[in-house]
């Protein structure tokens, strides 16, 4: 993963960052080629979004042994330097990754889908944090633009589309939750046969808890105050 690239910022019509090829060829391959053996050999085990009439596949089992590739992007995507170069980028402190991946991971639409115009949900009762963070990253080798799939961030009087973006291979894109963020890709999937809009999408939050008594370990206490001692 590269960190330092040159990246396109826009604050229309919320803050959203396109930082292209950011993974390497060699990793971008690698995800693809295990999401085809997945969807080639276990699709009953795909978890099918058709809310609305939108449709996309994701997968939600992720371990060492099944899915090594998936496992390693998620290991570096929840590191404490992607996190903090993730604030740095936002101006959000405090980010969280959630371990579970609600919502979040490999996903998949072909010829025909599509994810209608919506906005996201902001609280996961899993972990009990605040949406503050979307991170997608797109596995598509040579996609055209005629055959649409284009993620589209639309004004916040959901009328038409501001910004969009193509599923470009190794491109990562990103956006700040908004209670009036539009999203989605609305029009159907016009691909080749065997050509599929495959990502992988990351969620961050942050906490809004508070401690009345904050404090480092204690090492003594008298019964009734806990004193901080070196």
């Amino acid at each position: 993963m590269i960190l330092d690239k040159c990246y396109e910022y826009s604050d229309s019509p919320i803050p959203n960052w396109e930082f292209p090829q950011m993974l390497d060829d060699i990793t971008v391959s690698n995800l693809k080629c295990e999401l085809e053996e997945l969807y080639k050999l276990r699709k009953k085990e795909f978890k099918v979004f058709d809310r609305n009439g939108s449709m996309m596949y994701e997968w939600t089992k992720y371990n060492k042994s099944t899915t090594p590739f998936a496992f390693d992007l998620i290991c570096e995507f929840h590191s404490s330097e992607f996190v903090k170069f993730l604030e740095k980028i936002s101006g959000i402190n405090g980010l969280i990754p959630d371990i579970h991946l609600h919502g979040a991971g490999y996903m998949r639409c072909g010829t025909g889908d599509s994810l209608k115009i919506h906005t996201d949900f902001n609280w996961n009762d899993t972990i009990k944090l605040n949406r503050e963070l979307t991170v997608m990253v797109y596995l598509n080798k040579n996609w055209k633009e005629d055959w649409n799939g284009d993620i589209q961030l639309w004004d916040k009087k959901n009328t038409q589309c501001v910004k969009r973006y193509f599923p470009k291979w190794g491109n990562c894109i990103i956006w700040k939750h908004d209670e009036l963020g539009f999203h989605g890709h609305p029009n159907p999937i016009e691909a080749p046969d065997g050509e599929f809009r495959d990502g992988f999408r990351f969620f961050y939050y942050t906490s809004n808890a508070t401690n009345d008594n904050p404090h480092r370990s204690l090492y003594w206490f008298d019964g009734k105050t806990p004193i901080d001692k070196k």
